[in-house]
């Protein structure tokens, strides 16, 4: 099993993939027979695999084209299938939240103030005192206010 990779926005999880072409299918079917043959490494397969084809007339090559053929029109009616569930799921989620926009919102508190500090509450019940206490001390103008 492949791990799953992250995909990018837009594809749909669980999208049918894509078929193999008809070389891919050959390749697949006598990858085997020709790694006993021929030995070597992967490089030297994928000659032997490539060489063999093309010397495989049409007649031979046709199987593996009707095969390919017949499962590309499968991908693709799989593929409609996945639009249309894909879309639908869409609708389905537009209406969704749709409805939760129409819905009346709960009536909120009215917003909260902050608790006051003791410096603040001083402040404010001594205001005038400093005021004046200020006003007489020229040289401390510009600290407080």
């Amino acid at each position: 099993a492949r791990p799953q990779l992250n995909r990018s926005r837009g594809q749909v999880p669980n999208a049918p993939q894509r078929p193999v072409s008809a070389y891919i299918r050959y390749a697949r079917d006598h990858r085997k027979e020709v790694a006993a043959s021929v030995g070597g490494g992967v490089l030297e397969h994928g000659r032997e695999l490539r060489r063999r084809w093309e010397a495989m007339g049409a007649e031979g090559r046709r199987q593996y084209f009707d095969k390919a053929k017949e499962s590309l029109v499968a991908f693709e009616q799989a593929v409609t299938e996945c639009k249309s569930s894909a879309a639908d799921q869409k609708l389905q989620a537009k209406r969704i939240k749709q409805a939760r926009d129409l819905a009346p919102t709960p009536v909120q508190s009215p917003t909260r103030q902050r608790q006051a500090s003791a410096f603040s509450m001083w402040v404010s019940a001594n205001h005038s005192r400093i005021l004046e206490s200020v006003a007489a001390q020229p040289e401390r103008r510009g600290w407080f206010f």
